[in-house]
């Protein structure tokens, strides 16, 4: 991640928030068990972790380290209804923004499961996270999938060094190949494990 974006990542993780916030809200009660392109997880459960991602990196800023058995797939917070799962997920993102302005955090080390990095590297991860599942989202209420292609890029550029890492902990799966004049959003899809 360049020293420019650096600078400038409380905008691009504002505006994540603000693509998965519009597809989180479009999700109705009978969407809730429906399957997901991450197949451990139906809607409910992807719900849930979208909302305890931004939670999670609010508390890598607080703290400086990140649990081990924080990556599972057994996050806290249930959301039970998309009411209660936006109410979450805007809390946790004003925390996070609310985090990332405060002097120096951005440069702040934290411990994390896949290595010490910055909280601003950790927080760039989030927003990878972010971007990615609100697709997942998208893909499973049959809500639009184009995703904002600065995001896209974003996403792309931080994902390339830590993907192995990722599927090490089994947090992505094997990479789907896709054409080599695929659009950017399909590589970042097929990177991560996911059929664009």
């Amino acid at each position: 991640m360049t020293q420019q974006a650096m600078l400038n990542l409380t905008e691009p993780y504002e505006a994540a928030a603000k693509q998965a916030r519009g597809i989180i809200a479009g999700v109705k009660p009978d969407h809730f068990t429906k399957p997901t392109p991450c197949t451990e997880w139906n809607v409910q459960a992807l719900l849930s972790h979208i909302v305890f991602g931004p939670n999670m990196v609010a508390s890598v800023f607080s703290s400086g380290t990140m649990p081990a058995d924080a990556i599972s797939d057994t996050q806290p917070a249930q959301a039970s209804t998309t009411k209660d799962a936006l109410a979450a997920f805007d809390t946790g993102v004003a925390a996070v923004l609310k985090a990332a302005n405060a002097p120096r955090a951005l440069e702040k080390k934290a411990k994390t499961p896949i290595g010490e990095m910055t909280c601003g590297q950790f927080m760039s991860l989030g927003l990878m996270d972010i971007v990615i599942h609100a697709w997942d989202l998208a893909k499973a209420t049959g809500e639009g999938t184009r995703l904002d292609p600065k995001l896209v890029d974003f996403s792309y550029e931080v994902l390339k060094p830590v993907v192995e890492q990722g599927r090490a902990m089994k947090a992505f799966g094997p990479e789907v190949k896709v054409p080599a004049n695929a659009s950017l959003q399909d590589k970042l899809l097929g990177l991560s494990g996911r059929r664009p």
